[in-house]
């Protein structure tokens, strides 16, 4: 049992010190313009892999249009499209998705 403890101990200290290093060497270390303006779009690449998948799941038989995630989710990307606010769009597709579950008995 103390050795999954240690196990837990260890690894939590080894990804602390490698996001500190990358704290620490920020300053000494010069990165290209255009890299670092590609650096922007790292989180929403991020965000939509793991968001586009659950969109999708379930999604493949004839009756597609009706699923309550796949609607909420397109309104939520038109919602993130045309307000770029990101609370808005968690909260109203959230709200829409549960709206439509509730009403469609999903």
């Amino acid at each position: 049992m103390n050795s999954i403890w240690y196990s837990i101990f260890i690894v939590g200290i080894l990804t602390y010190l490698s996001r500190l290093s990358f704290i620490f060497l920020s300053d000494r270390i010069k990165i290209h313009p255009r890299i670092y303006r590609t650096f922007r779009f790292i989180p929403i690449a991020v965000l939509s892999a793991i968001v586009f998948p659950e969109l999708i799941h379930n999604t493949t038989s004839q009756n597609s249009f009706s699923e309550p995630r796949l609607i909420a989710g397109v309104i939520a990307i038109l919602i993130a499209w045309r307000t770029k606010n990101v609370i808005l769009t968690i909260t109203a597709g959230m709200a829409l998705l549960y709206l439509l579950q509730f009403f469609l008995n999903h």
